[in-house]
């Protein structure tokens, strides 16, 4: 291992009553990290985003600024150039800003106004906006008062720190981190700090983040054996320490145990952090380049009424849903639609189902049910299938959640949590995870063979499924 400088600064800056072992914990695993995903193709392309996406940055501010000294309505210039967009080819070719940590995957008007977070006023968001980064940018220093204020401002519903530190970052790289939540599991973390995701925490998590990766700089240079910005080693570090190696202490489970009946069973459970806007990603399959940025909740429900019904399978899509379009198809008149599900059940069982997303029926019986989470809450997906089997605790049944694979550690916790994991079936066992990319890829991996969806057998999606169940701790 190369040489570590150790500085009696560290103390208040590293958590723990020995701090000195907590920055030799931060720096084995920047070690790990250099030799591993830092020359690997992923982590080379993942460090040239930095580079280029600074180039836009400053480009688009710029240009913004003279139309909007011109008296130019600059809205869509702000909403789709300042803000951080995937890497998509819709994206792209629109001109909108790609971005290493972005938090949209298409017209974030499209996310905020189907989370009736706004549905009008967007002039003035774009101009509240654009001050915000103006001032940022031209006055680092004034980060907590530029906070404040565009907090408490009416425009500032859904911005956070994870949708506007991208831009700062970009324009400022030395001045202000990225702060998303992969950065903000590893900065509380190392630090024993508790930030959240809000932009009035932002300030204080910027200057605590500032110091600590000050204090390993040089360590930093030195054991990457590069000469690359300390704040961009610090994120692609974050991003490999909790999406690729999974670091355990990052994402605790807890022993417990609970009676589920007459016996006693000792488990795990998650206890996951409260949920944040930026969390939520639009469904896009990355990997596919073909697919639309604005692939969301209600393409996927087509995609599966439409493989179900290729399937010779009644299908019923989420009455709430069912005037929906997609492709210019209206969800509730694509064949085999049912008007009524079966009424075997009584009348709160009725409800419950009807508001899945998708079931697939054969004859008078439900054989699989999906709810499709792409930027709605896990929980309330998983909630849902809860509720139904504890109202029907027999019915034998396939459940799926379908979501982006970005999601799939969002749905391990939320599965694992005590309300789902003390159940007589523990929702873990019977309800799988249906990866949004892994899906994608079946329905193509047929469309290539030249078979017909009719060949399939409808359990076949339990092959790919994923299920966290795993054996209960003794």
């Amino acid at each position: 291992m190369a040489s570590i400088t150790v500085n009696d600064s560290t103390k208040g800056i590293w958590a723990g009553d020995k701090p000195h072992e907590k920055r030799s914990e931060f720096l084995k695993l920047f070690e790990e990290f250099v030799n591993s995903y830092m020359v690997e193709p992923e982590g080379k392309t993942h460090l040239a985003y930095y580079a280029l996406g600074r180039v836009q940055a400053r480009n688009n501010l710029e240009s913004i600024k003279l139309a909007a000294n011109r008296g130019e309505i600059v809205e869509d210039q702000v909403l789709l150039k300042l803000m951080p967009y995937l890497d998509s080819q819709s994206n792209r070719d629109q001109g909108n800003w790609i971005s290493i940590a972005p938090a949209f995957a298409a017209d974030l008007r499209i996310k905020f106004e189907a989370a009736e977070w706004r549905k009008d006023g967007w002039r003035e968001v774009a101009d509240s906006i654009l001050n915000f980064i103006t001032r940022c940018d031209e006055h680092p220093e004034q980060l907590l008062m530029a906070c404040k204020e565009f907090s408490a401002s009416p425009y500032s519903k859904g911005f956070q720190a994870g949708t506007l530190s991208p831009i700062l970052n970009a324009l400022r790289p030395d001045s202000f981190v990225l702060f998303n939540k992969k950065s903000r599991l590893v900065l509380n973390y190392f630090t024993g700090k508790i930030y959240a995701q809000s932009l009035n925490d932002y300030p204080m998590a910027n200057s605590t983040a500032l110091v600590l990766i000050g204090d390993v700089s040089e360590d930093l240079r030195n054991l990457s054996k590069r000469d690359l910005n300390a704040v961009d080693l610090f994120d692609m570090f974050s991003h490999w320490l909790v999406a690729i190696k999974k670091y355990p202490p990052l994402m605790p489970l807890f022993k417990t145990k609970g009676k589920v009946g007459d016996k006693i069973i000792n488990t795990l459970v998650s206890v996951p952090e409260a949920e944040e806007p930026e969390d939520n990603q639009q469904c896009i399959s990355s990997s596919d380049e073909t697919t639309p940025s604005s692939t969301d909740h209600t393409q996927i429900q087509f995609y599966l009424l439409t493989l179900g019904s290729e399937m010779g399978l009644d299908v019923w899509v989420a009455r709430n849903d069912r005037s929906k379009i997609w492709q210019g198809k209206t969800l509730g008149s694509l064949p085999n639609i049912v008007e009524q599900l079966p009424t075997q059940f009584n009348e709160t069982t009725q409800r419950t189902i009807e508001l899945i997303d998708v079931l697939w029926l054969k004859g008078n019986s439900i054989i699989s049910a999906f709810e499709v989470e792409c930027t709605t809450s896990i929980y309330s997906g998983l909630l849902r299938m809860s509720d139904l089997l504890a109202l029907q605790p027999n019915l034998d049944i396939k459940l799926y959640l379908v979501a982006p694979d970005e999601r799939r550690d969002k749905v391990e916790q939320e599965i694992l949590r005590p309300t789902f994991q003390f159940r007589p079936k523990p929702l873990k066992n019977v309800c799988g995870y249906l990866s949004l990319d892994g899906l994608m890829e079946k329905m193509e991996g047929i469309k290539r063979l030249g078979l017909p969806y009719s060949s399939l057998n409808p359990n076949f999606l339990a092959d790919i499924a994923e299920y966290f169940g795993g054996d209960n701790v003794s």
